[in-house]
């Protein structure tokens, strides 16, 4: 069990870590099922938690069942109408919940639940269109062992979902959470199919709203998948490689290991492969990355070329490997001109590893801190689009309220003038939509 948190109620940032790490108990008074979003497990896999919003904004998925709540020295109690976060026997703050969704209540033109067509997760709309992961369909499962996807689809959501149910669905979201990016995921399927699947809801969605539009897949072979959805309207690319640790990938990751492995034999005389295998290495220092990571990294580097820095993202978790190797993962992206957004690790009901210790927040604090710093040393622009809290990661921006060196004048006067003019471009191009 990590230790004692220490006085983290002035820094939202710290704040957000211990409560991914600890959890918070619930007072008999909460009455969440009437005051706030119904609690899902997320498509992400790793939480099923309580949307909530600290002091400066700050958003985060606060764990409430899984089994290490039970010892936290958090806790949510509701004082008349305001909920409040103590811990121990005095309060730390208080809480501001998102209100209760009733337009997840609505349905589309062929009768779907807005609610099972996609989930507000933070700030914005999140989707997943595809069928399930083909790791989690396997015989024997061959899923990633921290994930809980398999656990929720087709249970919180739907499986089918037609490019009019999501473009209704993310009109409704706009209107009622005046949302500004929507987001889509797949898990893994053969022969490049989640991007194939995914291209008419982007271009759709795109087309339809204007808005901002995120794509998580596994990673194409063919690399032209890329151009298409650029083309198709979607603004960022994230890639889960999930350990930068090439030991703990295989073990933890056996699907991507062993699928990706097979794609990365295959295309053993590319030569951007070759490259970030490379450069993977010099950051390991003391390893070689597994083949099951390089079609992560060939894409990640592609779509950088292509979308520009900050774009892309790679998305690990933090506490499944040593500290060390999630900091070496944030200075390797950052070296390709990529964002790391780092989970933390989260053992939820049921998975593989539910019975597993939360990490200590004090190992992890440097890691966030790192992701950062990176980007400061890299000048790599983060927080530039509106309006978009994430509550399941700590945005890349979130990483200074743990670092103890902050940016330079240089860097935040640039970083202000482009999200002044990204935000206004983007205002722009949302008119008549």
């Amino acid at each position: 069990m990590p230790s004692e948190p220490p006085d983290a109620a002035l820094n939202p940032g710290r704040l957000k870590l211990e409560l991914f790490c600890f959890g918070a108990r619930l007072d008999p008074e909460c009455a969440l099922d009437r005051d706030t979003r119904p609690i899902k497990r997320t498509r992400g896999g790793l939480g099923s938690g309580l949307d909530a919003i600290l002091p400066g904004g700050v958003w985060v998925n606060i764990p409430l069942f899984e089994t290490f709540v039970s010892r936290s020295p958090f806790r949510i109690v509701k004082r008349g109408v305001t909920y409040q976060l103590w811990r121990d026997d005095r309060p730390v703050c208080d809480l501001r919940l998102p209100p209760r969704p009733r337009w997840y209540e609505q349905r589309s033109t062929d009768g779907r639940l807005f609610g099972e067509i996609g989930v507000m997760q933070g700030t914005y709309f999140s989707i997943y269109p595809s069928e399930l992961c083909g790791f989690w369909a396997a015989k024997p499962r061959r899923n990633c062992r921290f994930c809980s996807v398999g656990l929720c689809l087709g249970q919180t959501e739907s499986e089918t979902k037609t490019v009019r149910d999501v473009v209704e669905a993310v009109r409704a979201a706009r209107r009622h959470e005046r949302i500004t990016f929507v987001h889509f995921n797949t898990g893994f399927l053969e022969d490049d199919r989640p991007l194939e699947l995914i291209l008419p809801y982007v271009e759709a969605v795109k087309r339809e709203t204007g808005l901002l539009i995120g794509v998580q897949c596994p990673p194409a072979i063919d690399l032209t998948y890329y151009d298409r959805l650029k083309n198709a309207g979607a603004n960022h690319l994230s890639f889960c490689f999930e350990l930068f640790d090439p030991d703990r990938f295989a073990r933890i990751c056996p699907g991507k290991a062993e699928s990706f492995g097979r794609a990365a034999e295959a295309l053993r005389d590319d030569p951007l492969l070759r490259q970030v295998a490379e450069t993977a290495a010099r950051f390991l220092a003391d390893a070689r990355p597994h083949s099951g990571q390089l079609p992560f990294y060939r894409a990640l580097a592609y779509c950088v070329r292509l979308f520009g820095k900050g774009r892309i993202s790679g998305e690990t978790i933090a506490g499944l490997e040593p500290p060390r190797r999630s900091i070496q993962a944030a200075e390797f992206l950052a070296a390709l001109g990529a964002v790391n957004t780092v989970c933390v690790f989260r053992p939820c009901l049921d998975t593989d590893l539910s019975d597993q210790p939360p990490p200590d927040a004090d190992e992890l604090a440097p890691v966030f801190a790192r992701m950062y710093e990176v980007c400061v040393a890299a000048n790599i622009p983060v927080g530039l689009a509106p309006n978009i809290k994430t509550a399941m990661v700590h945005l890349p921006e979130e990483g200074r309220w743990l670092s103890t060196h902050p940016a330079d004048g240089a860097y935040r006067a640039k970083a202000t003038l482009l999200r002044t003019l990204y935000r206004g471009a983007f205002s722009v191009s949302r008119l008549g939509k």
